[in-house]
């Protein structure tokens, strides 16, 4: 595995060791730092009983679809990061969020692999959006699950949360009606 950092950031020497896994170690003053898990959250937004997704306008995964979601910034839970990265990327402002799954993914953005954690929820609107950030978003499609192409999904991760909605969306359907 190539290193990403090399010099240690305390005593500043080209000693900085990686142990292929997630800790980075200076033998010559014994600092050491941990690449942890990065947190994401996305949001499986229904509309009409079609799920509203992004065509992503940037790398990674340019052109392929996405859920609307993204990071978890420091002092933020999954939801109300998820409910800034919805309202910032598609001018969205959710009432509700109901808890679905996690999934852990590879992201890979200019030469680095980030190992996350991607929080996914179910969510609900009676208007589409109109406001789409366009640096983010090329577009907005609404599909059935049914009807969608796996191979057009950016991320391994959302792949396996919609794979897991297939076995139980008519549950998550039902509860939409009843409301």
């Amino acid at each position: 595995m190539k290193y990403i950092i090399k010099f240690c950031p305390q005593c500043g020497q080209d000693s900085l060791k990686f142990d292929g896994k997630n800790q980075y170690h200076c033998p010559e003053c014994s600092f050491t730092f941990y690449r942890n898990v990065a947190a994401a959250a996305a949001a499986v937004i229904y509309y009409q009983g079609k799920i509203l997704f992004i065509e992503r306008g940037k790398e990674p995964q340019k052109g392929l679809l996405g859920l609307p979601g993204g990071f978890i910034d420091n002092n933020e839970t999954a939801e109300s990061g998820l409910l800034r990265e919805v309202y910032e990327e598609v001018g969205i402002k959710l009432d509700t969020l109901e808890y679905f799954c996690n999934q852990t993914n590879e992201y890979h953005y200019c030469g680095v692999t980030y190992h996350t954690l991607d929080f996914y929820y179910i969510a609900r609107i009676d208007k589409l959006p109109d406001n789409v950030d366009p640096e983010e978003v090329a577009g907005i499609k609404l599909i059935t699950l049914k009807d969608l192409d796996f191979d057009q999904i950016a991320f391994t991760s959302a792949k396996e949360a919609l794979g897991k909605l297939i076995k139980c969306e008519d549950k998550f359907l039902a509860k939409a009606a009843e409301v």
